[in-house]
């Protein structure tokens, strides 16, 4: 308070000056203490309200600080799962691409050996008859539309 009472500054003692000022600044302290006090409880709330807000801005720099530092590393963290992604990418392509080449080798199998039986029942026909034991290939399922010497399926 003793740097915000501007009101109680030592008057001087010496000189017919002093007799005349002293008095009259005595008088008017007198009157105009209860504002000058009220002033001094203003300037307190408003030195105080200033501290709590620069601690306030202090605390919200520190917060500021970590949510910066967690988002740091919440970017690395997704620049990691990004890579690891195109990797599985990288890695599951020629899984696809092996599932496509077995589907494509199967179907060429089942034509192949549709093609064998189709002979075979042609040499058989040829010799003398077919016999009834010898069973048709187990046809790949969906294939028939692309089949070209495709044949009904014995039962």
């Amino acid at each position: 308070m003793s740097d915000l009472a501007f009101y109680d500054i030592p008057l001087p003692s010496d000189g017919a000056k002093a007799r005349l000022l002293v008095p009259a600044r005595r008088v008017l302290r007198k009157l105009l203490l209860p504002f000058f006090g009220r002033q001094v409880e203003i300037l307190e709330a408003l030195r105080e309200g200033q501290s709590a807000a620069a601690r306030e801005r202090g605390a919200l720099n520190e917060a500021d600080a970590r949510l910066s530092e967690r988002l740091d590393a919440l970017a690395g963290s997704l620049d990691r799962i990004e890579k690891r992604i195109e990797q599985m990418r990288f890695l599951t392509e020629p899984v696809v691409a092996l599932g496509s080449d077995q589907t494509a080798v199967a179907h060429r199998l089942a034509l192949l050996e549709d093609r064998l039986n189709g002979h075979v029942d042609r040499a058989l026909e040829s010799e003398g008859g077919r016999d009834d034991d010898a069973s048709p290939s187990i046809r790949f399922p969906g294939f028939d539309r692309y089949d070209t010497d495709a044949r009904p399926e014995a039962v």
